[in-house]
């Protein structure tokens, strides 16, 4: 049977199309509470990803493309563990800001398997999103535990320890680079680590790290905006008037109101 995404709706699976219609989540006894969908999407994927953890990052890739909508399970039959198909869930109803919810399905899912990591990884979400650092970072330990490659968990896990232990603490720059190594494309992670690269006056890590950036993000006008900025601030702290005042020019001409830009710049041009 094809792979299919539903949202999760609190109605019974079913649709127009017969081969959809057809098709029934196995839930078992211990998730009978859990909701099933109407709004049923088909979604292909590819027969080469090799397990949950690659499975999960292709189904959240194709939310960030709009592909799939963002409060999804996924279905596969047996392919895939039941707690993951729930977890999964979790996850997206959290990154969907339904985070009641995704607390809820991710506590009935760890009360029946206590070490399902798509489940703790929704909990480290939600937890994030509410700012309750401290609990975060106990569920981040407890998914670090259970499994240390978890996609994207050490960016997540890096800005909770950023916020528990600070900028200047040694093991934040620890954390982000260690999530710049899991994902060398995530520039977000990329931009906290040169923030706290500032933030420890390591200048010279800043700048590099604000030019890998501004040559891999293409496309992206806010993410290049906002480190062209920092770089430029950067660039005055270590002695560049003009390589400052030339990277405001580019931060005026996308962005004129840019916050604190045009202050810079005329103190530059003095």
């Amino acid at each position: 049977m094809a792979p299919v995404l539903k949202t999760g709706h609190p109605q019974g699976c079913a649709g127009s199309n017969p081969v959809l219609s057809a098709f029934r989540h196995p839930y078992s006894p211990a998730f009978a509470t859990m909701p099933m969908g109407v709004d049923i999407t088909m979604c292909q994927i590819p027969g080469s990803i090799p397990n949950i953890s690659s499975l999960i990052g292709h189904i959240r890739g194709l939310v960030a493309q709009g592909l799939c909508s963002p409060a999804t399970t996924l279905l596969r039959g047996d392919a895939i563990p039941y707690e993951n198909r729930c977890g999964l869930e979790a996850i997206m109803l959290a990154e969907a800001g339904r985070l009641d919810e995704a607390l809820a399905q991710a506590d009935r899912i760890l009360d029946v398997q206590m070490t399902c990591p798509d489940a703790l990884f929704a909990r480290v979400i939600c937890l994030s999103m509410q700012q309750k650092w401290t609990p975060a970072l106990a569920a981040s330990n407890s998914l670090e535990e259970v499994t240390p490659d978890y996609p994207r968990a050490a960016w997540l896990r890096a800005g909770i320890f950023r916020q528990v232990y600070g900028d200047n603490d040694p093991a934040v720059i620890i954390a982000y680079n260690r999530a710049v190594a899991d994902d060398g494309e995530n520039l977000y992670a990329r931009l906290e680590r040169a923030d706290i690269y500032r933030s420890n006056q390591m200048y010279a890590e800043a700048r590099q790290e604000f030019a890998t950036i501004l040559e891999k993000c293409n496309g992206n006008e806010e993410l290049r905006t906002e480190a062209q900025f920092k770089q430029a601030c950067t660039e005055m702290v270590l002695g560049n008037p003009t390589a400052a005042r030339n990277l405001l020019g580019y931060v005026l001409a996308t962005a004129p109101d840019y916050p604190d830009a045009q202050d810079l710049f005329a103190m530059l041009d003095r």
